[in-house]
């Protein structure tokens, strides 16, 4: 599902998938200033609700330039949380999701900086997501 979230993000932003945008890890080959997708525990099935998924997801950019870290973190969140992005379909194919709503966990923060001294912004969401 991380993939498919990355597609929709990546059709929806200024990012682009492979390169700018980067899924699950930074490959050696990412640029010095990306963003980072990943999922924090593969998301939790309601056995009551089959159809349900709380999917748990973290958004992490890097730069060199905290300027640059901060504004790809924020536009980040303004497209999950900020935008309306929820109650859109999930390009996944079959079955289809939809997004019932996107929490953050928190506001976007600084972490401090990597082992080649790139500055480091996460924020952690909460996709409801049902299946159609």
């Amino acid at each position: 599902m991380l993939k498919d979230i990355g597609t929709f993000i990546a059709a929806n932003t200024s990012l682009t998938k492979g390169t700018t945008l980067q899924i699950y890890s930074y490959l050696q080959t990412a640029p010095e200033r990306a963003v980072k997708i990943a999922n924090l525990s593969g998301g939790k099935l309601y056995q009551t609700v089959r159809d349900r998924v709380d999917y748990a997801l973290q958004v992490m950019s890097r730069a060199e330039n905290p300027t640059h870290a901060h504004d790809d973190i924020l536009e980040m969140h303004a497209f999950l949380f900020e935008s309306g992005t929820s109650q859109r379909s999930l390009p996944i194919g079959s079955p289809t999701f939809r997004i019932e709503s996107i929490q953050p966990v928190g506001y976007p923060q600084c972490v401090g900086k990597d082992e080649k001294g790139r500055y480091v912004y996460v924020c952690n969401y909460v996709l409801k997501i049902w299946r159609l």
